[in-house]
């Protein structure tokens, strides 16, 4: 939302619109302050969800910590230790992992997306930790790889602590191709200047 707000203001600027960009502008503004207040964890000092029944950020932490800083919404300050911690405890050497839970569902450890790949690459890149961004997508594109050497299948989802084991958990079976993992996959293979396997 704060995204689309920052994208209003701005056509409204480039249609002439003064008055009715800046009452986009200051919407941005009152969402990044809430998104701040309610989101930002002070102890784990990373971005959480919150949990609006009980009124409290959630104790769990997962890749969407990344996502203020994919829109470049986060303070320098704080995109600084997201990343650190991003960088600590969820970069493995087949990619990103989705939270640090193994409970034995899909979108838990030792578990990686697509989606989060591009959001944790795109979120280093908006605050000049190049070469964090370089490191997630090659181990997120030789992860693809070395699966697509031995099953002869693109994934919906890899083991990103253990690349010679494939994914799973959750309620179906790992699905062949994905959109999303095509997607990534052959983006960021050309943003590293590497041709498409």
């Amino acid at each position: 939302m704060w995204h689309l707000e920052k994208t209003l203001a701005e056509a409204y600027t480039a249609e002439g619109k003064p008055q009715t960009a800046k009452e986009y502008e200051e919407k941005a503004l009152r969402r990044q302050a809430g998104i701040e207040a309610v989101c930002w964890d002070h102890k784990e000092q990373v971005y959480t969800d919150y949990n609006f029944i009980a009124q409290i950020p959630s104790s769990v932490i997962t890749m969407a910590m990344a996502y203020p800083l994919f829109c470049g919404m986060a303070p320098a300050n704080q995109a600084g230790l997201v990343l650190d911690r991003m960088e600590k405890d969820f970069l493995h050497a087949g990619g990103l992992l989705t939270t640090l839970i193994e409970s034995g569902q899909q979108w838990d450890a030792p578990n990686g997306w697509a989606p989060l790949q591009w959001i944790g690459y795109k979120a280093a890149l908006n605050y000049n930790r190049p070469e964090l961004a370089k490191r997630i997508a090659h181990n997120w594109t030789e992860n693809v790889e070395k699966v697509f050497k031995r099953t002869g299948r693109l994934m919906e989802k890899y083991n990103v602590i253990d690349t010679s084991l494939e994914a799973g958990g959750g309620e179906y079976k790992n699905q062949d191709g994905f959109g999303w993992t095509n997607g990534v996959y052959a983006k960021l293979r050309k943003l590293l200047g590497e041709p498409v396997s």
